[in-house]
């Protein structure tokens, strides 16, 4: 219904300094499916891995943003490279190359992500330019 909840508020003020935001770029959750306990998120994750190469291959994203330790664990298997919080790698996926970025989860239930990502898109603020030109 258009509303952004508060992870996609968060990510926007995150963004805000490259002037794009959730409502103006590709976002989507890893996870599609409603799940009851957080203990099983990372397998319906996994399981939804598909889901998601299908609707980024339809696209020529610049940067691919990763949220979530979690998720970064999950990519990392997936690719056979160790991605790591806070560090730009390039990546296949498919038959697509991309950018990756993975961030800690900036839910507001992360008490500290919040603040470690915007220390960490200040210090990378000038690569993340040079990868949106």
């Amino acid at each position: 219904d258009g509303k952004i909840l508060p992870t996609g508020k968060r990510i926007n003020e995150i963004l805000k300094p490259f002037k794009i935001s959730v409502e103006n770029c590709g976002f989507s959750e890893l996870s599609k499916c409603f799940i009851d306990k957080r203990s099983e998120l990372q397998s319906c994750s996994e399981k939804c891995w598909p889901i998601l190469l299908k609707q980024i291959a339809t696209e020529n994203y610049k940067l691919l943003i990763i949220l979530g330790v979690g998720t970064t664990k999950i990519l990392s298997k997936i690719v056979s490279k160790e991605l790591v919080i806070g560090e730009i790698i390039d990546i296949k996926l498919g038959d697509k190359k991309y950018k990756v970025l993975p961030i800690y989860h900036p839910s507001p239930i992360n008490p500290t992500g919040h603040k470690k990502n915007i220390d960490l898109f200040t210090n990378l603020r000038k690569e993340i330019e040079l990868i949106l030109e």
